[in-house]
């Protein structure tokens, strides 16, 4: 088979069994992922125009990793994916953080239209990156919700590929402070992956007398994998994981039942990634708004994902309420 050699340019090939290649990053052994037609046959397909594409992502990915921060440790990157539809929503995620250009000159930001790719250079962005297709306004399971939602794993997978860590974000995230990865990868030096549990008691863990902030919290029910938030370092393990959460992808198909992040676990699993959560201070929706003390400990939070609110709307006014009793808290 004809496998992966770091280094070069990314490119597409048709081998002479037939068979497609997008070396470095998807080799024989993953070929049926190709396609060579306009058109995604299905949302975790890649296409040759995507296969091209991948050479500038990481290109931006490699600049942005270079570049000197105060608060992010040597390559790493943030990246985030978002259109017109959710520009204004994303900006105001980052309003705490907005003035940090350790965090900023960091941040990779994939534009899924014209729009979005002019607005991000106009509000100062520096790497601002231009799908190759342009994607819809989507809601949860609505128009070009799929193709949006295994982007992510895309992005992901050309990234790490460079070698570089990721921290790869949702739009509907507010940042409260900056995220410390130093910290993050502390938690668990022998994971490979972080991300927010897709559900976390927050009841049982303030009820502890004591609880402290740990990837896999003692006593307290949590499960699942959420892909708002999630930290891919760059072993040939992840590498294999993100495949192979294609390949399920294209197994099961536009399946309502079955979420891109839930293959993604799937995926990341059977090949024996290290895998871990974030702790309680990256909070969710989800997860607080059935627990009475909704907003306990916001002072502690440093980022709340506004998922569970469907619409922009609806997550706006979500986010505004966290903001606005953040303030407080700081204000004393």
């Amino acid at each position: 088979a004809v496998t992966r050699e770091e280094g070069g340019d990314i490119a597409f090939k048709t081998l002479e069994n037939g068979k497609h290649v997008c070396l470095p990053v998807i080799d024989e052994d993953f070929s049926e992922l190709l396609f060579d037609e306009e058109g995604a046959a299905h949302a975790s397909f890649v296409s040759r125009a995507e296969c091209g594409w991948y050479n500038q992502l990481r290109n931006v990915g490699i600049e942005a990793a270079s570049t000197l921060s105060s608060c992010v440790p040597d390559n790493f990157v943030f990246a985030i994916k978002a259109n017109e539809y959710h520009w204004d929503m994303f900006m105001y995620g980052l309003q705490n953080v907005k003035s940090e250009k350790c965090l900023i000159d960091r941040l990779i930001i994939l534009c899924l239209d014209g729009a979005t790719a002019l607005k991000c250079k106009y509000d100062g962005f520096t790497h601002c990156v231009q799908y190759v297709d342009t994607l819809r306004a989507s809601d949860f399971m609505q128009n070009d919700f799929w193709r949006i939602g295994w982007l992510k794993t895309k992005m992901a997978l050309a990234l790490v590929s460079a070698k570089l860590t990721a921290f790869i974000h949702d739009s509907d995230v507010l940042f409260l402070k900056v995220p410390d990865m130093d910290r993050i990868i502390a938690l668990d030096s022998t994971a490979e992956m972080f991300h927010r549990w897709e559900q976390l008691n927050y009841t049982a863990l303030f009820l502890k007398s004591s609880f402290e902030e740990e990837s896999e919290p003692v006593d307290v029910p949590h499960k699942g994998l959420n892909s708002g938030h999630i930290v891919y370092l760059p072993t040939e393990k992840v590498h294999q994981g993100l495949l192979l959460s294609l390949r399920k992808g294209k197994e099961w198909g536009t399946n309502k039942n079955r979420l891109e992040q839930e293959l993604l676990m799937s995926g990341m699993d059977d090949v024996g990634v290290k895998r871990t959560g974030l702790s309680y201070k990256y909070n969710s929706y989800c997860s607080t708004r059935s627990f009475n003390g909704e907003h306990e400990h916001l002072e502690e939070w440093i980022t709340f994902h506004v998922n569970c609110a469907k619409g922009p709307e609806l997550k706006m006014l979500v986010m505004r309420e966290v903001q606005e009793d953040w303030i407080k808290h700081k204000s004393g």
